[in-house]
């Protein structure tokens, strides 16, 4: 079974039945809110597996994961879902709640707050949910809510200092034309043990996401699921060529789906086929 989502249809819904799906699916939350803040003149190329990748994000927001990996190449919406979408969407469930953003530069990890704070500003979203931020105008690095909440936005080599954490992103934690340097490499990946787990606030609750592109065996992700033996954390790997036969089973606000993705298949067709892959 397929999603069966259409705009058009969603649009005819009665407005509190529109509203009561997009604050509790965070799939349509970005389609119908997200999306249309931020590229209202942009005709949005939907694929299966992005609402795999928001039913994943979906399920920290709820607490249902804690530690969620997801990789994925570049160009695919990662960054627009993980860092703008899923912020946003869990300091409206959790207004007081204080979220780390992680990114490999300032620059990036700025340009991501920024984003956010046009959707968390916007009328569409206020309309949703009662979280308002302190003030429109403050740094992206720092968006503060009235209710004590807040998104902070760092680099990976930048300071923690005074930083607390209920939900963890690191979106693209290291640049992926430095992965080849051992140095670059171990630093950035100690950033993680020694900097940012001791900003958890309740480290049995604190929720982590990793999502980025795979450059290195012993990149983040290799590093991360060295300690422990990766135990506790959830995988989803999507390469842009399916590599075998995958078969995904997810739920939406529609129901529980399932997605099979065949060998040698694209990931978003649409946007890249596989010749141009």
């Amino acid at each position: 079974m397929t999603n069966s989502f259409d705009s058009n249809s969603f649009d005819s819904l009665p407005p509190q039945m529109a509203a009561a799906v997009m604050r509790g699916d965070l799939a349509t939350f970005f389609r119908m809110v997200v999306w249309r803040v931020l590229k209202p003149h942009e005709r949005l190329l939907w694929a299966p597996f992005m609402d795999l990748l928001c039913a994943y994000l979906q399920a920290v927001a709820e607490g249902k994961i804690n530690r969620l990996i997801i990789t994925v190449p570049p160009r695919f919406g990662k960054s627009l879902v993980g860092s703008v979408a899923l912020p946003a969407y869990f300091l409206g469930h959790n207004p007081a709640a204080e979220v780390m953003a992680i990114s490999y530069s300032h620059e990036l990890a700025r340009q991501f707050g920024e984003l956010t704070r046009r959707v968390m500003a916007s009328p569409e979203y206020q309309a949703l949910f009662n979280v308002r931020l302190v003030s429109n105008k403050a740094s992206p690095m720092l968006l503060k809510t009235t209710e004590g909440g807040s998104r902070r936005a760092t680099s990976i080599d930048g300071s923690a200092t005074g930083m607390g954490a209920h939900l963890m992103v690191f979106d693209d934690p290291q640049k992926p034309g430095e992965m080849l340097s051992d140095a670059i490499r171990r630093s950035t990946n100690s950033a993680y043990e020694n900097t940012f787990i001791s900003r958890q606030n309740d480290p049995r609750n604190v929720r982590i996401v990793i999502i980025m592109q795979r450059t290195h065996e012993e990149d983040f992700v290799g590093h991360v699921l060295s300690l422990g033996g990766g135990d506790g954390w959830t995988v989803v790997n999507l390469p842009a060529i399916a590599e075998a036969d995958e078969t995904w089973t997810y739920n939406t606000f529609l129901g529980q789906h399932t997605w099979v993705r065949k060998e040698g298949e694209s990931l978003h067709p649409e946007r890249f086929p596989v010749e141009e892959l």
